[in-house]
């Protein structure tokens, strides 16, 4: 087994930095270790997709969400190259991959709440003591937005390639002395900007940068390896390569500890080493009986796979 688990990887968009056996790190949530690289987009039926052109959306909003989704699939990058070049519907002399047609509407329902009951001084004494009130009744409204999008990517090769449709409600409370009242607008534009996102995440891979956390179990380990663990444990919020080692070193006398052999893999997912990774969480796998650590590792690490196969796919590499 190496310690070497930190190298510099083309695919991985790593948080970690190694030097000569020290690691430097930014801010880490406690008894995590970082992960950061590349997931696969929700569908692999657009992969050969490069070029799209969205054509008239019809519905009240639909050229809104057509406008949404141009914005949200031409600004999609993946290693720093547009997943997709959005064309003009007209440009007949540069035909697209695909094209997107839609439709979306909105329904704005008004709905009566119980008022909300307001005290009101009437007459007050010299002292400015309020000496008579009365209750005002101050209406109170319920808005609700719901949108409704439709849209389908058709290849110009043929056929429907993917497709999605949702039905996204957004409500408020209100009372009307208030000093802001709101506007269909306000919840509407949250939910175009849901959609448009859901389709990207659809039709792209993305990156993610975020942490997991270690396990902390003791449980069979003799006394100066509970010891080492806790140690290994405590160094994971300063110094991951030397936790990293800590937990490695355990292996040998704890080659049956769910903690130890799962903790190992999550170093080797952290320094984007999925092979490895891969082959301590089958290890955990059955170690970790009743819990869904190692099994989420695994997952994680095929996914990772997946989004490599479709860029492979996408770019032709």
């Amino acid at each position: 087994m190496t310690n070497a688990i930190y190298p510099k990887l083309c695919r991985t968009k790593l948080l970690l930095a190694a030097a000569a056996g020290s690691v430097a790190f930014g801010p880490l949530a406690a008894e995590t270790l970082p992960v950061s690289g590349l997931y696969p987009a929700n569908s692999d039926d657009a992969l050969a997709v490069h070029s799209i052109a969205l054509d008239n959306f019809d519905g009240r909003i639909g050229t809104r969400l057509s406008f949404a989704l141009a914005d949200a699939l031409q600004d999609a990058q993946v290693e720093g190259r547009p997943w997709f070049t959005i064309l003009p519907f007209a440009d007949s002399g540069n035909p697209p991959d695909a094209v997107m047609r839609g439709y979306a509407d909105m329904e704005v329902i008004t709905s009566k709440l119980s008022d909300k009951v307001n005290k009101v001084c009437d007459e007050k004494d010299r002292d400015g003591k309020c000496t008579k009130e009365r209750e005002e009744k101050i209406p109170c409204r319920r808005m609700q937005v719901t949108f409704s999008p439709d849209i389908r990517l058709i290849s110009t090769a043929g056929g429907t390639v993917y497709s999605r449709r949702d039905r996204l409600t957004r409500s408020r409370d209100y009372c009307y002395d208030d000093r802001t009242r709101p506007a269909p607008e306000d919840l509407l534009e949250p939910a175009i900007a849901e959609f448009a996102g859901t389709v990207r995440s659809d039709l792209v891979p993305h990156y993610y940068d975020g942490g997991y956390r270690v396990l902390e179990t003791t449980s069979g380990m003799g006394k100066d390896d509970k010891a080492a663990f806790k140690q290994a444990i405590r160094l994971t919020k300063s110094d991951i390569g030397t936790a990293c080692r800590g937990f490695m070193a355990l292996e040998p006398t704890n080659p049956q500890s769910a903690a130890v052999i799962f903790n190992i893999g999550l170093c080797y997912e952290s320094a984007g080493q999925l092979d490895l990774a891969e082959t301590y969480y089958k290890r955990a796998l059955p170690l970790d009986r009743g819990k869904d650590n190692a099994a989420d590792g695994l997952s994680r690490i095929a996914r990772r796979y997946r989004a490599d196969r479709q860029l492979d796919a996408h770019f032709g590499q």
